[in-house]
């Protein structure tokens, strides 16, 4: 999957905060579609190890992070700071779209 223009991310943007009135409910939103739409479990490389992520979960932040599991380990990784997945999964644009949002883009 190629990067998306800023005007992808815009139109992805508007589409996931269209019913919404304020801040929280956008990123409740964002985490309902990352919830559906995202293929999980994927794989990732976290600080330089494989790992699968399997979920998405509100942090207190709030902010959004993905649940991942290196061996026996669970990590949460802030949606942020997550590396791009090679090759990336199917619903990825969201990612893309809410990392474009939260950045205040």
């Amino acid at each position: 999957m190629k990067r998306l223009s800023k005007s992808d991310l815009k139109r992805l943007v508007a589409k996931a905060t269209a019913g919404a009135h304020d801040e929280i409910e956008q990123l409740a939103e964002f985490f309902t579609i990352l919830g559906n739409d995202l293929a999980y479990p994927f794989r990732a490389i976290l600080l330089g190890a494989p790992a699968a992520v399997i979920d998405v979960e509100v942090a207190e932040r709030p902010d959004l992070v993905f649940v991942c599991l290196r061996g026996r380990e669970r990590l949460r990784v802030r949606v942020m700071d997550l590396p791009r997945p090679s090759p990336v999964p199917e619903g990825w644009e969201w990612v893309e779209a809410y990392r474009y949002w939260a950045d205040g883009s």
